[in-house]
């Protein structure tokens, strides 16, 4: 009877989609959400969620509030349709039933679990990672369950531990969480090859066996014997710089000399000028001196 109902129900909402059918055990009668809301509370004295794809019923108001709460609350912020290139937004359940009546997606059959996948590939590979095959942790004591996929991330858990080496830190960890806790709580890594090679744990040896460590070694000189020789680069620079500015100092200084020499040669010349002409006028100074003592000899006489 259950199956019937259920399909009358998906027939109802496929092809008539104003159509609803009482979701009391055993009763098949159908109309329209107000028609069928009415039946419910009269009859079977339920309460039905007033949300046109939501099936909730109860006989409290509390509860019915409480569901519509938590259900239908997200109406407020209205979801996004998961399908490419669509634009349809609702309720969380609105939505879900586009996508299923519009884009054909696959819900998943697990209780409890709203993914929904565009084919039947994509809900083999949601339910086989998710809801697949449950396994138990070996390890003695740890009472884990779970599939699989995330037992590869729960194995960590059981690896040899080791102390955060910053100082007052008391945290201890496996290889893989320490390194991340040390990113995230001391803002840099300080998980070192040096640390890796002088690492005495047998896991941790395993790991690095067959690494070859003189690789990173030469590796490691070669970048000390370029940075050596970029100093000894820029050390050569600064040496070049520093003669050609003594060469420029030196030639700047001969240059002023010379210009020094010949003002001295031109402030000569200049002198023997003015001495030449001081020579000059006292000649004839004396001559004038003599034509007047010759004009008064004349006169004496």
């Amino acid at each position: 009877m259950a199956s019937n109902k259920t399909s009358m129900a998906g027939h109802l909402r496929k092809c008539h989609g104003d159509r609803f059918i009482c979701r009391a055990n055993d009763c098949m009668f159908a109309g329209s959400k107000g028609d069928v809301d009415s039946h419910l509370k009269e009859v079977h004295g339920y309460l039905g969620c007033p949300e046109a794809a939501c099936d909730f019923v109860s006989r409290h108001e509390g509860a019915l509030s409480r569901h519509y709460i938590k259900a239908h609350a997200r109406r407020l912020r209205d979801e996004k349709c998961r399908a490419n290139n669509c634009s349809f937004t609702g309720s969380k359940d609105e939505v879900k039933l586009h996508m299923k009546e519009v884009h054909k997606y696959l819900e998943c059959p697990e209780a409890g679990c709203d993914y929904m996948g565009p084919n039947k590939i994509a809900l083999h590979q949601h339910q086989k990672g998710i809801h697949g095959e449950k396994m138990h942790c070996p390890v003695a004591g740890c009472d884990w369950d779970g599939t699989a996929r995330n037992f590869l991330h729960h194995k960590h858990k059981h690896g040899p531990t080791y102390k955060c080496p910053e100082p007052n830190c008391p945290v201890t960890h496996t290889a893989v969480l320490l390194k991340k806790h040390i990113r995230r709580a001391h803002a840099r890594p300080t998980f070192t090859l040096e640390m890796v090679r002088k690492c005495e744990v047998a896991r941790q040896a395993k790991d690095h066996e067959g690494l070859d460590w003189s690789i990173i070694n030469d590796a490691d000189e070669d970048e000390d014997d370029e940075d050596d020789e970029d100093d000894e680069d820029d050390e050569d620079d600064e040496e070049d710089g520093e003669d050609g500015d003594d060469e420029d100092d030196e030639e700047d200084e001969e240059d002023g000399d010379d210009e020094d020499d010949e003002e001295d040669e031109e402030d000569e010349e200049d002198e023997e000028d003015e001495e030449d002409e001081e020579d000059e006028e006292d000649e004839d100074d004396d001559e004038d001196d003599d034509e007047d003592d010759g004009d008064y000899d004349d006169t004496v006489r």
